[in-house]
């Protein structure tokens, strides 16, 4: 479900990225190998965002994973 809308925050980074830079050649405010070039990186920040993103949920995936191991041991400890 998240990746889904990772995926989906990309794809409107990426869609967005391209209208800007096809408006900025329409106003003459830059070459189409300069719109490329903001495309690649627009969509290189959004991979980056979405790799840190999952990153975070892994690392709170952890973390939920040592409490309830804390908590089975108190469990056990106390029976």
């Amino acid at each position: 479900m998240t990746g889904d809308r990772d995926g989906r925050a990309h794809a409107r980074d990426v869609a967005a990225a391209k209208r800007d830079a096809e408006a900025a050649v329409r106003d003459g405010l830059m070459d189409e190998t300069t719109m490329s070039e903001r495309e690649l990186d627009a969509r290189k920040q959004a991979r980056a965002d979405r790799e840190a993103s999952l990153a975070d949920r892994m690392a709170s995936g952890a973390d939920r994973e040592a409490a309830a191991e804390a908590r089975r041991a108190a469990q056990r400890s106390g029976e």
